[in-house]
């Protein structure tokens, strides 16, 4: 059930009978321990939002609610959101609310307002001041752009394969080497040294693994693990083109 109704018209509670896929329900639990650990939401874009080429005519917002959804006060919620983002409630219109906690989609009309702009100034205005005051509201995820990128990411991330069994830690007594490693892979132009103190969570990528990554350098990247999560939840997508 698509709701359409203006904002302005918010007197009833409406809930969508569309279940959440199984997808939906695994990452918005892994936002929520995201949620609880750092005590801010996890805010995450689809590509357009800053591109230059961004040509998207509507947008949604989505937030998900550490609340439930039969107690969940939507009129007073789309008040403080749009205060919060300086958004005008008249240039939305509310697409469906879901349980699940409360799963909350709004549409940006794109009849209405400049959605480059107006998403490029909502994405630039989330500093970690907005994000604790999202939190006051148990925002615990929120999402901007185009939704079939969401749920394509939801998708792609489902079919990821993890192989803890080949995770490592890196350090004396445990996986540890001196020099550059010579295991007589094709490594490229650039040596693999032991990265000292790091722990590796391993992905499965033995499909033909010799022959797609001949000649692969390797890089290391490290970060604070609350920015961790983040990527991991919300930067972890399919390429779009050949590495080089």
């Amino acid at each position: 059930m698509l709701l359409k109704e203006s904002c302005c018209d918010i007197s009833e509670n409406i809930l969508s009978d569309e279940p959440l896929s199984a997808e939906e329900k695994s990452f918005y639990q892994e936002c929520k321990s995201y949620y609880n650990i750092t005590g801010i939401p996890l805010v995450s874009a689809s590509d357009e939002i800053l591109s230059d080429n961004n040509t998207l005519t509507a947008a949604s917002l989505k937030f998900g609610i550490d609340e439930d959804y039969r107690t969940f006060n939507l009129p007073e919620f789309l008040n403080k959101i749009c205060n919060i983002l300086n958004l005008n409630i008249n240039d939305i219109r509310r697409t469906k609310v879901q349980n699940g906690s409360s799963i909350l989609e709004i549409l940006i009309d794109g009849e209405k307002v400049n959605i480059k702009l107006t998403l490029n100034k909502v994405y630039k205005s989330l500093t970690e001041k907005v994000k604790e005051e999202l939190a006051k509201l148990k925002v615990f995820f929120m999402f901007m752009g185009d939704i079939t990128s969401l749920i394509k990411k939801q998708q792609f991330r489902s079919e990821i394969k993890l192989h803890p069994q080949w995770n490592r830690i890196y350090d004396v007594g445990h996986i540890y080497w001196t020099g550059a490693l010579q295991d007589g892979r094709d490594r490229g132009k650039f040596d693999y040294f032991c990265p000292i103190g790091w722990k590796r969570y391993a992905f499965d990528v033995n499909d033909n693994f010799d022959e797609k990554f001949k000649g692969w350098s390797i890089g290391y990247h490290g970060t604070k693990f609350a920015y961790g999560l983040s990527i991991l939840l919300s930067g972890l997508a399919p390429a779009k083109c050949a590495a080089l």
